[in-house]
């Protein structure tokens, strides 16, 4: 059997070992369906506030009324005004709940009654209303006419130039780019350990002994990447779709729309699949130093070592992409895989600096592989107490290659 057919066969064993299990199971069910479950609560949260009842008590003018609807509309309300007889029956109104406020008009300057707590918003709509009457009505009584009234309390907006204006297909990229750098994290976190715990799993049961009769050490090894690497694809393309899901809910039709191409997205899914393989096959290698499971937390910390400020750099640079700290993390291995592309999606990346940072990466991976396959091949058959990093090295020299 070729080598490429067994690596193969691996892989898949693992994927489906993993995918059937129930606990990954069930962990993805509750993730997709609290995605989901979001959509229609944020959808009803942007929902504009119900109509506001106000009872009125005297003859609004044209003004106040005009007035209430354009305050209203700065902060997103619907105000209804009533009529009332009188304050009294405004009131009976008001504690049966029919009416949010009843609004006074005479004598100036008005009065509002509230039947507990004041609504803030609603309370500015019907102040900023009654001021704009009054001075409609200071202004007339000076003898201006309504156009030289309305100048004088309403003068025109000045003009606003944008001399760079922001181009929404850049929002959209960088918030895709910031995703999939999320992505990784988590992936890399959760998925590594998977990794991890399989190879424990293997080596604790003494099946690998089995494996490793027909099958060469660095070809398991790559197997188990690769078959949970495809599963870790797998869940983010199911979270992508629920997300998907989601914002055709909450975003309004018109204003749908993901401007994001093809080439950035390839170069995301790049990073991405670049990056995992690198923490991936770390992961793998320290696991094969322990036996119980018991001793996984220890050696995993290690990896966190690099993985988290990467994240918290990659976030850093979304502000300040040119800074030398963002610069220097993602021109070098293993942050530059969480830094890149938030720096080529925020600003303006040296085509010298982003080649480096590819090459550098590559060879990282490459040479972690190779680094991860030895100590793999050295320490995945000792089985007892924790073997240390060269011990499994020095292990290695006696294990065949092909």
């Amino acid at each position: 059997m070729s080598g490429w057919r067994q690596v193969a066969i691996i892989a898949r064993r693992d994927f489906v070992q993993r995918a059937t299990s129930k606990p990954f199971l069930f962990t993805m069910a509750l993730i997709v369906g609290l995605v989901l479950v979001t959509g229609p609560l944020l959808a009803d949260a942007g929902q504009p506030d119900p109509a506001r009842q106000v009872g009125v008590v005297g003859e609004p003018s044209a003004t106040f009324t005009a007035s209430v609807q354009a305050f209203a509309a700065q902060v997103e309300l619907e105000p209804e005004l009533v009529g009332m007889d009188d304050v009294a029956s405004g009131q009976d109104q008001l504690a049966a709940g029919d009416v949010d406020v009843v609004l006074v008009l005479e004598p100036p300057p008005g009065a509002l009654v509230w039947q507990s707590e004041p609504d803030l918003r609603l309370a500015t709509v019907l102040t900023g209303a009654l001021r704009a009457d009054a001075q409609q009505r200071a202004a007339a009584e000076t003898g201006l006419s309504p156009s030289q009234a309305q100048r004088l309390l309403a003068p025109e907006a000045p003009s606003v130039e944008i001399v760079e204006p922001t181009d929404p297909r850049d929002t959209a990229e960088e918030a895709a780019v910031f995703v999939g750098v999320l992505l990784l994290y988590i992936s890399v976190i959760l998925f590594g350990q998977f990794v991890m715990l399989a190879v424990v799993e293997e080596k604790s049961s003494r099946v690998v002994e089995v494996i490793l009769s027909r099958v060469l050490p660095y070809r398991l090894l790559a197997g188990k990447v690769i078959g949970i690497g495809v599963l870790a694809v797998v869940q983010i393309v199911l979270l992508a779709a629920a997300l998907y899901v989601v914002a055709r809910q909450v975003v309004p039709e018109e204003e749908f729309d993901f401007a994001v191409g093809i080439g950035l997205l390839a170069s995301i899914v790049g990073w991405f699949l670049v990056g995992f393989a690198f923490y991936a096959v770390l992961y793998a290698a320290l696991g094969s130093t322990v036996t119980r499971q018991e001793d996984m937390q220890s050696v995993a910390l290690l990896p966190l070592l690099f993985v988290l400020p990467g994240y918290f750099i990659a976030t850093f640079a979304t502000g300040n992409p040119d800074g030398l700290l963002p610069t220097i993390a993602s021109i070098l291995p293993p942050t530059s895989p969480f830094v890149m592309p938030v720096r080529s999606a925020v600003g303006e990346v040296p085509p010298w600096q982003l080649g480096l940072s590819v090459v550098l990466l590559l060879a990282a991976t490459y040479g972690m592989i190779r680094l991860a396959g030895r100590i793999y091949s050295g320490a995945i058959l000792s089985i007892g107490a924790k073997v240390s990093l060269r011990e499994a090295w020095r292990s290695s020299a006696h294990v065949p290659s092909e």
